[in-house]
């Protein structure tokens, strides 16, 4: 306890009696001396500790305000969990250790000491960024940086070390807003447990990194704190975001977590980075598997101005402690249950965001409309870059959160990389996003994936399982919530192959306005209707049993894929069918045995004269009859 000079019994302030003021000043000078020599050390006098540094334990244990004076100290805990109220402050290093067991220092308040000055090596840069545009893959974000960047130079050294088997608690439910502005070197767990649910802490950003083979835990209640970390932060242990938000560096100052073993979410996980100056990467990459273990999880990508790259996956956990997440069954993660508990989300706004890094081939979602989402928002940009062929069953909408579907989103969607990858990334979903979705060259995009899905139960309820799979549609200019701004740049490929019957209840799908050097396969049994403004280069594939209409848009103008460099019916059923549209040319045309092409009363021209061998049959029937 503190010692209140000046205070009699029962906490009243001594006042001299009229005619005794001498005496009972006198009286006041031996009260204060009795109590003074009766107790040694006061609680939270400040003591100056060893300048030689060495074990300061004894003044923890006794709630001293400590002064280190330039040594290295130790506080060696007893078992179990040791309250610390007083500050530590001056210059020194600090390693918190448990030579006895596991135990745990609770700190209340923010220590204050720093390395002593010769230690000291950081300095900081700043600059002011106007009107920075910011490009992802070709496109330039509409999005324009102004603000500050600030960058750390040459970090100081570790200045706290938590020891193996030992937790640093900051704050607890009255102890709301201590931090640390040390380097650290954990070992072991640094524990955020500050405020109540009454007594909410705002985010607390630490000062420095951290580094080590220990891991990071968040338990502040509410909805208000949370951790923020800035800095390259290389602690091996686990990232548990348990109780309040983790936002890992922002618009205006680096931050990563790049070896962290694995991040586990029961709140709001935010990332963000500057933009690419001073020497900045202006991207982040999250290579960790992200789990999450409760509903109203998500991840926030808002108004981050440079790349945000996921490597991992981002799954239910329904299995296994905290510290050990896991999945007993994949299907939980196409299950609506008990408590939304499997639900996960992705709020893109603004932020450039890709999934995948060109080595893995595991999307980094999965789900259904009922449990999964993604919103992209204010021009956002979504890139996605696989190795190999991976499958997206959560569709792309605007939310909000988690009613993704209710609103269209508004930006850019990439299939980005190269041949070398062979990135195809397959979409299960009606997708309900206005904008440009962009294929480069070497890489496919695929709508549906050619089954009728799988799904059981009542949609909505607890226990309804959806796969996913089964169809997908873009929205375009003729949609009933399509702009005139939505369109296909394809200079890779780009694959049709929906089913009818699909469990998802697409019966019909329509795309224009495709531009680029790319190629087109219709290959599912669902017909595909092309209207204005396909002037793709590449070829044109039509598939047994599939059939490609030419149709005419709500304005009168008709489809055409005379800039097609040619047209292949490949099999028995191919139809290519151009009834409900006008005259067409085309530059070049073969079709397997059993293949159609249907004029209805227009007429066709194949432009070339070294066409090859077409065995089909060409009718002037189709939808528009002959």
């Amino acid at each position: 306890m503190k010692h209140v000079v000046g205070l009699g019994n029962n906490g009243r302030w001594l006042r001299e009696k009229p005619g005794q003021g001498e005496p009972a000043r006198k009286r006041l000078v031996v009260i204060l001396g009795i109590a003074l020599a009766a107790t040694s050390v006061d609680a939270f006098a400040q003591v100056t500790a060893p300048s030689a540094g060495g074990d300061i334990t004894n003044l923890v244990t006794a709630n001293d305000d400590i002064s280190l004076q330039g040594g290295n100290y130790t506080i060696n805990l007893p078992t179990g969990v040791t309250t610390y109220s007083g500050v530590i402050s001056g210059t020194g290093t600090l390693t918190v250790d448990s030579p006895n067991g596991a135990s745990t220092l609770v700190l209340t308040q923010t220590p204050t000491y720093t390395l002593p000055a010769a230690q000291k090596t950081q300095t900081t840069s700043y600059d002011y960024v106007n009107s920075l545009p910011v490009t992802y893959d070709g496109l330039t974000s509409p999005n324009v940086f102004h603000g500050g960047v600030t960058v750390v130079n040459n970090p100081d050294p570790v200045s706290l070390t938590i020891g193996n088997n030992t937790t640093l608690q900051l704050g607890n439910a009255t102890a709301n807003a201590v931090t640390l502005n040390n380097n650290i070197l954990d070992n072991g767990t640094l524990l955020m447990e500050e405020g109540s649910l009454t007594n909410e802490s705002q985010v607390i950003s630490l000062g420095g990194t951290v580094s080590g083979s220990g891991g990071i835990t968040v338990l502040s209640p509410g909805t208000n704190g949370g951790l923020r970390l800035f800095g390259v932060n290389t602690f091996t242990g686990p990232s548990l975001y348990l109780l309040d938000g983790a936002n890992i560096g922002s618009d205006h100052m680096y931050g990563s977590t790049p070896d962290t073993s694995f991040i586990v979410i029961k709140t709001s996980y935010l990332p963000a980075t500057p933009v690419p100056v001073m020497g900045l990467p202006g991207q982040v990459d999250i290579t960790q598997n992200i789990w999450e273990v409760g509903y109203e999880n998500d991840i926030n990508l808002n108004g981050s101005p440079g790349l945000i790259m996921f490597r991992g996956v981002y799954s239910y956990s329904d299995s296994g402690d905290d510290n050990h997440p896991s999945l007993s069954n994949a299907k939980l993660n196409f299950t609506t249950l008990k408590g939304n508990a499997s639900e996960r989300g992705v709020n893109i706004g603004g932020t450039i965001v890709q999934f995948g890094d060109g080595t893995t081939s595991t999307m980094f979602i999965s789900g259904n409309a009922y449990n999964s989402y993604i919103n992209l928002d204010n021009n956002g940009i979504l890139g996605f870059d696989y190795n190999g062929t991976t499958t997206l069953n959560t569709a792309i909408g605007g939310g909000p959160y988690s009613n993704s579907l209710s609103t269209t989103g508004l930006g850019y969607v990439v299939i980005t990389g190269n041949a070398s990858n062979a990135n195809h990334v397959i979409f299960t979903q009606g997708e309900y996003y206005n904008g440009l979705t962009q294929i480069d060259a070497g890489t496919v995009l695929q709508l549906g994936d050619g089954t009728q899905g799988d799904a059981s139960g009542t949609p909505g309820q607890v226990g309804y399982y959806n796969s996913s799979g089964g169809n997908s549609s873009l929205l375009t200019a003729d949609s009933a919530n399509g702009l005139s701004t939505d369109r296909i740049t394809d200079n890779g490929t780009l694959i049709v192959d929906n089913t009818a019957g699909a469990v998802d209840g697409i019966t019909a799908v329509s795309l224009s306005n495709i531009s680029g050097s790319g190629s087109l396969q219709q290959i599912g049994n669902l017909p595909l209707t092309l209207l204005a403004n396909t002037t793709y280069t590449g070829a044109t594939t039509i598939g047994a049993g599939s059939t490609l209409y030419l149709g005419t848009n709500s304005s009168g103008v008709a489809g055409s894929i005379a800039s097609s460099s040619g047209v292949a019916l490949t099999g028995t059923g191919a139809t290519l069918d151009i009834s409900q549209a006008t005259a067409e040319t085309l530059q070049d045309l073969s079709g397997a045995a059993g293949s159609i092409v249907a004029l209805g009363s227009h007429a066709l021209t194949v432009g070339t004269a070294d066409s090859t061998v077409f065995a089909g049959a060409i009718t002037d029937g189709g939808i528009g009859g002959g």
